[in-house]
C-alpha cells in the first residue's frame, strides 16, 4: 500500500465503522430486548445522525481519493465521471452515495427499521466490490454473509455496552440484564461461526493457501485474525465466566462494561486491517 493511500484507508475505516454500528445498533432491539423498552440500549438521536453523516462524508472522501489515484494531477473530473457512469463498479458507488444520503434522512426521521434496512443494503453492496467481485456470484454471496454477520456482532456491541452500563447505573433487574446478554450471546455465537466459515472461504479463494507471514498482505491478514481471536476470547469470557456471576457477589456488570469496551477497541483494529487489505494485492 502506498503512503498516498492513507486518506482512503481512513475513509474506508470510518465508513465501515459507522455503517456497521448503525446496522448493529438498529437491529439490536429487535432480537435482544425481548419486548422490553429498548431505550436503555438505543443510541441517542444525535449519535445516529452523526454516524450517518460520517457515512456520507467517508463515502465521498473514499470516492474522491480513489478518483485521485486513478486520474493523477490531471483529468480528475473526467475520471470521476467515468467511475460513476462507465466503470464496472459504477453501481456499487451509486448505491454507496445514494444509500448514504437516504440513511442520513432515515436517521433524521428516527426510523430504526429503515436505518437497519438501508445499512443492510450498504453492507451487502460490498459483495460486488473489491476482491469479492472477481470471484463471481459465489464470492459475492460469501462476502455479503461475512460482512453482515460481522456487522451484527460488532455493531451490536455498542448498544450492548450502553444497556449494561445503564443497568449498572440504574440498578435494573439482573434478570433483564441476563436476558439481553444471553440473547446477544446467541446471535454472537451464530455470527462468529458464519464469520469464521466465510472468512476461511474468502482467504482460500484469494490465496489458495495459508497466509504468508513474510509478505505484507499476509502480515496484515494475520494481524486481523489475531485481533478477531482476542475478541472471541473476550466474548467467551463474558458468556461463560462473567454472565454466570451476575447473581452473585462482586461487580460483574462493571467487569462486563470493561470487557465489552475492549471488544469494541479490538473491533476497531479489525476494521482498520480490513480497510488496509482492501487496497492491497494478495500477492504483496
Amino acid at each position: 500500500m502506498e503512503a498516498d493511500q492513507a486518506p482512503i484507508v481512513l475513509a474506508r475505516w470510518v465508513y465501515y465503522g459507522a455503517v456497521m454500528t448503525l446496522f448493529g445498533a438498529s437491529l439490536f432491539p429487535f432480537y435482544a430486548c425481548g419486548g422490553r423498552d429498548p431505550a436503555p440500549a438505543a443510541l441517542p438521536h444525535a449519535a445516529n445522525v452523526t454516524l450517518a453523516l460520517a457515512v456520507l462524508i467517508a463515502a465521498s472522501g473514499w470516492l474522491l481519493g480513489f478518483t485521485a489515484t486513478l486520474a493523477g494531477p490531471e483529468g480528475w473530473a473526467e475520471t470521476l465521471q467515468a467511475i460513476l457512469l462507465e466503470s464496472s463498479f459504477r453501481t456499487v458507488w451509486i448505491v454507496r452515495l445514494v444509500g448514504a444520503l437516504l440513511l442520513l434522512g432515515a436517521t433524521l426521521l428516527g426510523y430504526p427499521a429503515l436505518i437497519a434496512a438501508l445499512s443492510l443494503i450498504l453492507l451487502a453492496s460490498e459483495g460486488w466490490s473489491g476482491h469479492a467481485a472477481v470471484w463471481g456470484l459465489a464470492g459475492s454471496i460469501t462476502m455479503v454473509a461475512h460482512v453482515i454477520s460481522a456487522s451484527a456482532w460488532i455493531g451490536g456491541l455498542v448498544p450492548l455496552s450502553r444497556f449494561v452500563h445503564t443497568a449498572q447505573q440504574q440498578h435494573h433487574s439482573l434478570a433483564d440484564a441476563q436476558g439481553v446478554l444471553l440473547r446477544f450471546s446467541h446471535l454472537g455465537m451464530a455470527a462468529v461461526g458464519l464469520i469464521t466459515v466465510t472468512g476461511v472461504a474468502n482467504t482460500w479463494r484469494m490465496l489458495a493457501m495459508a497466509p504468508d507471514p513474510l509478505g505484507v498482505y499476509g502480515r496484515v491478514l494475520l494481524a486481523k485474525v489475531v485481533l478477531f481471536g482476542l475478541m472471541l476470547v473476550l466474548a467467551v469470557t463474558n458468556r461463560y465466566w462473567l454472565m454466570p456471576q451476575l447473581g452473585g457477589p462482586g461487580r460483574p456488570l462493571s467487569a462486563l462494561v470493561r470487557t465489552i469496551l475492549m471488544e469494541q477497541a479490538l473491533a476497531a483494529g479489525v476494521l482498520l486491517a480490513v480497510s488496509v487489505l482492501g487496497l492491497m494485492a494478495p500477492s504483496m
